[in-house]
């Protein structure tokens, strides 16, 4: 018997504190659980530290993590109160090392991870899974709608990203499994990076010094 699930179309600006709110008031009001949570929403960076503004960090920061964080405290407790539900909080390979041109960027996709991994500890008695997707290069206009870029896409960075479908079907195939816990979905640099910065990490500083 073919099953059709609602579908609910809710916009909404993750970096407003009032717009998430009210998103959690929304969902909250359907008539159906929330049985997943993607946290998704997400800006790039393009510009050196000392060239990006408090303003430009704090909304990569509102946008990347603060937002995420906000709706998934919205959401946990009835996912705890039913004992079951996914979260997926999707970070970057990013998240486990920075380079230049992508500070505010790398700090927001590191609080990632550091949340959802304690969460993760914290709820799993309680049968709810939480996972962080580390993803390398997408085929998207990531680069080109970056805090600090000329609106100019990345060429190269989209020719060799992940279809974004494809990059979904990973997400969706570790839902329905149950994990893992971390999924890396990167291209062989991203993943190179986050082994040399874990097991030599003056080589990786001295590459990203290079780079600069």
């Amino acid at each position: 018997t073919e099953h059709r699930a609602n579908t609910h179309t809710i916009k909404a600006d993750l970096s407003d504190a009032a717009e998430v709110d009210n998103l959690a008031d929304r969902l909250a009001a359907l008539p159906e659980p929330i049985d997943v949570l993607v946290c998704a929403a997400g800006v790039g960076q393009r510009s050196l530290a000392a060239h990006t503004s408090y303003d430009a960090h704090d909304l990569i920061m509102r946008t990347n993590f603060d937002g995420h964080v906000r709706l998934t405290q919205r959401v946990l407790p009835s996912m705890l109160e039913r004992g079951a539900g996914t979260i997926v909080a999707v970070s970057s390979v990013q998240g486990f090392f920075g380079q230049p041109g992508r500070s505010s960027y790398a700090a927001s996709k590191a609080a990632l991870v550091g949340y959802y991994d304690s969460l993760r500890a914290e709820v799993a008695a309680d049968g709810l899974t939480v996972i962080v997707v580390a993803p390398g290069y997408i085929a998207t206009a990531h680069a080109a709608s970056a805090v600090g870029g000329d609106g100019a896409s990345n060429a190269s960075s989209e020719s060799k990203g992940m279809d974004p479908s494809e990059l979904a079907r990973l997400i969706v195939d570790a839902m329905v499994r149950g994990g893992p816990s971390q999924l890396v979905c990167s291209q062989p640099s991203g993943r190179a990076a986050m082994f040399l910065r874990s097991l030599a990490p003056g080589l990786f500083f001295r590459l990203m010094a290079s780079r600069a």
